[in-house]
């Protein structure tokens, strides 16, 4: 094996978080509504597979040769029924690797429309979809709780491997669970989490 030949094969892949199985472009939709800012919401369906009838952000898995924004972006335009040229992609948001094997890149996006009941939202993903004031986040914070994040091992682990064995001093961690409530709508997970991200961004927090 050659030094070039080791040089060439890393250089030409692709880099990615180790572990990660799926990835997902997300897309946060401002609208301009009566002179005022607004983040748009979905509630998916309650016949899709994946969090029926949960709220979200346009978004989903990214397809082969597709980059994160070009997979949020043409998820946005499947799901809301926009067109392309009708969504401009504002900047990329801070990225997320939850404890579930997966990748989740959020942009913030701004959709030239008038009126929201100019979207042909695609009824086999989305049940409904409405807005929240971006003021209404800038003047409420989320409720916060956290998971602990343990690890359950195997009983054929090989502790006899490792030093300490049954002892080792495993890593734990906390993962944040956001919870807005506006009007009769509970907004949380991942949803609420990109949410606080660009609200903390807005505040010049981060």
């Amino acid at each position: 094996m050659y030094l070039n030949l080791i040089k060439k094969r890393v250089n030409e892949s692709n880099i990615k978080p180790l572990g990660v199985k799926a990835e997902y472009g997300v897309l946060l939709p401002i609208v301009k509504v009566n002179k005022k800012l607004h983040l748009l919401y979905e509630i998916r369906s309650e016949e899709i597979g994946t969090q029926p009838g949960e709220i979200s952000f346009p978004g989903g898995k990214i397809e082969k040769a597709e980059s994160p924004r070009e997979a949020a972006l043409r998820e946005t335009v499947e799901e809301l029924g926009i067109d392309q040229s009708k969504v401009e992609i504002l900047g990329q948001l801070d990225y997320l690797i939850p404890p579930f094997n997966i990748a989740l890149y959020p942009f913030l996006g701004y959709l030239k429309i008038e009126n929201i009941k100019e979207l042909k939202i695609n009824k086999a993903e989305v049940k409904d979809i409405f807005l929240v004031p971006i003021n209404y986040f800038l003047e409420n914070e989320p409720e916060r709780h956290l998971i602990n994040c343990k690890h359950e091992i195997n009983e054929n682990f090989p502790y006899h491997l490792i030093k300490n064995g049954k002892d080792y001093d495993w890593r734990d961690g906390e993962y944040p669970i956001n919870f807005y409530e506006y009007k009769n709508h509970i907004i949380w997970g991942m949803t609420a989490r990109f949410t606080r991200n660009l609200i903390d961004k807005i505040k010049n927090k981060q």
